[in-house]
């Protein structure tokens, strides 16, 4: 476990993972032999890297550079999860996720997790909160609820004078450390197109739970963990739903499903390709170095995955 933990932050490793896959990669390693033993449990090392990697590339990679507002908006649907809790102004995606069984971004279906339960939507008022496009707050400073299209609308060009240049902009924050989002003006219609909108989407903030413990050593280690009571907060309403079965939803969900993961279009593609962007710029980084660099792990707190491939 020791050798695996140092290949989460190795450059070379990284980059063979995303262009043939990680046991391929772990192939290459001058010590494979001692890794040969343990080939059953080379899927689920494979699994965890992925999803460690999604975790370095959201915040050292989307949040470092695009900012927590933005970054954490983009990551959200695009690389990992974030600690925001995902919300809809549209009923019907809200009644979607809650009971119809759906389709995934692969187009295959996604049984629900409790099919004889009935489904829950809660519903609360969010008119009071301070809900805007403001790109500065982080987490300590962030409403209770982020609207993500007023996000992705603060970007919007109007005038259609300035052009999408993604690569200027991580070029430029990797140069100067400033945010230059004039780069990134999209037009109103790649909006239009994306998920974040189709979906209505927005997010809940949630509180952050002080975790303590102590590792094989006694040493206290503390760390933190969102936590989330929707009955706790002001004016929520709860809807409980029948689910019905995939016969009567074959209809309904073949267009609820088109909003829930839209075709890859203009809009869907340009917010990938920002995020790849972020990754491709630390895989150029990583590709100067192939000529004799060795397996090396790197410091983790702004090492940045040079794995695109994990973009979806």
């Amino acid at each position: 476990m020791g050798l695996l933990q140092g290949l989460l932050s190795d450059d070379l490793f990284s980059h063979l993972v995303a262009d043939v896959g990680f046991e391929k990669a772990i192939e290459t390693l001058p010590d494979v032999g001692q890794l040969r033993p343990y080939r059953d449990s080379w899927q689920a090392w494979g699994d965890f890297v992925d999803h460690q990697h999604r975790v370095f590339l959201r915040l050292n990679g989307c949040n470092e550079f695009l900012g927590y507002a933005l970054g954490q908006t983009i990551s959200q649907h695009y690389v990992e999860n974030s600690e925001f809790l995902d919300v809809s102004r549209s009923p019907a995606i809200a009644i979607s996720f809650a009971v119809a069984p759906r389709l995934g971004p692969s187009g295959d279906r996604i049984p629900s997790p409790a099919a004889a339960e009935p489904g829950v939507v809660y519903r609360f008022d969010s008119s009071s909160y301070r809900v805007g496009s403001d790109l500065g707050f982080d987490y300590y400073s962030a409403p209770p609820v982020i609207d993500a299209v007023a996000i992705l609308m603060s970007l919007v060009d109007q005038t259609r004078s300035k052009p999408w240049r993604p690569a200027e902009f991580v070029s430029m924050y990797a140069l100067s450390g400033q945010r230059f989002f004039n780069l990134l003006a999209l037009p109103l219609w790649t909006v239009l197109s994306t998920r974040i909108f189709l979906q209505q989407a927005a997010f809940l903030v949630p509180d952050e739970l002080r975790v303590e413990k102590r590792d094989a050593r006694g040493e206290q280690i503390i760390g933190f963990r969102a936590v989330e009571d929707l009955s706790s907060r002001r004016g929520v309403e709860k809807y409980y739903l029948k689910r019905c079965g995939p016969g009567y939803w074959n209809e309904a969900l073949t267009e609820l499903a088109g909003m829930t993961f839209p075709t890859i279009g203009s809009g869907e593609a340009m917010l990938i390709d920002l995020v790849q962007t972020i990754a491709r710029w630390r895989a150029t980084v990583t590709r100067a170095r192939l000529g004799n660099t060795t397996f090396a792990p790197r410091p983790l707190d702004l090492w940045i995955p040079p794995r695109p491939d994990l973009v979806r």
